[in-house]
């Protein structure tokens, strides 16, 4: 999906020389981040951009020396994997889950270290994402495909309402969305068949499959079901 974005976005943009970006020890977070998303909005300019965009904090610490370094980066969608859990047979498997996994503190060591630029030497570390910013409309993409030429069939709960609060960089209480699409994959990896679901303007959902079109009940806070492949999140807390 992200591909896909880039590829619309690439074709609408209105590409600039990307700007100096020299940020000094002394800066706060927050000063680093406004301008790194300034640089962002200057070097990805165009309509898709400004609705699909936003910025991902990685935080790097080193076990040895404890020594912060922080990067920003511009996000298209989220790839969120299941979590190991999901393979035991029973096992209830939400979205919240997924983003956990993905916003969790990761420790990297052994053939993963990094080297420190305080230590001068490879150093175990610590890794985690958090956002900075956050798109208009967030794309969710499940990796039900492995690496392998599997499919990850497991049903999982998908809520029509997020708070992302707690993944944000400044930590922020709310930061809500609210489903609104779905594309939704039947099948192995081999043969498969896609569906949709969307809400329109007047909150009727429709389930769309090739030349069909239906409307669809969805009167709970959630579903569960083992066809969602990538949602659409629209923010309500963010312009």
């Amino acid at each position: 999906m992200r591909y896909f974005i880039m590829d619309i976005h690439e074709s609408l943009s209105n590409p600039s020389p990307k700007p100096p970006l020299q940020l000094s020890s002394s800066v706060s977070e927050e000063e680093k981040a406004d301008k790194a998303w300034k640089v962002c909005k200057v070097v990805y300019n165009s309509p898709v951009s400004k609705c699909f965009m936003g910025m991902l904090k990685s935080t790097v610490v080193c076990t040895g020396c404890n020594t912060k370094t922080s990067s920003f980066d511009p996000i298209w969608e989220l790839s969120l994997s299941f979590p190991s859990s999901a393979r035991q047979i029973g096992a209830q498997v939400t979205l919240n889950d997924c983003l956990d996994l993905l916003f969790s503190k990761e420790t990297l060591s052994r053939d993963n270290k990094l080297t420190c630029d305080v230590c001068k030497s490879l150093k175990s570390c610590t890794k985690q994402f958090t956002i900075a910013q956050f798109p208009t409309v967030l794309v969710l993409t499940l990796k039900r495909f492995t690496s392998t030429f599997h499919k990850i069939d497991k049903t999982i709960e998908i809520p029509f309402s997020l708070n992302l609060g707690k993944y944000a960089m400044n930590g922020e209480s709310c930061v809500r969305y609210e489903l609104f699409a779905a594309v939704n994959h039947i099948g192995s990896l081999y043969s498969g068949h896609y569906t949709a679901i969307c809400k329109n303007k007047h909150q009727e959902w429709h389930h769309m499959s090739d030349l069909s079109v239906s409307e669809k009940t969805m009167k709970e806070r959630s579903y569960q079901s083992r066809e969602p492949y990538i949602l659409f999140y629209e923010s309500v807390t963010h312009s």
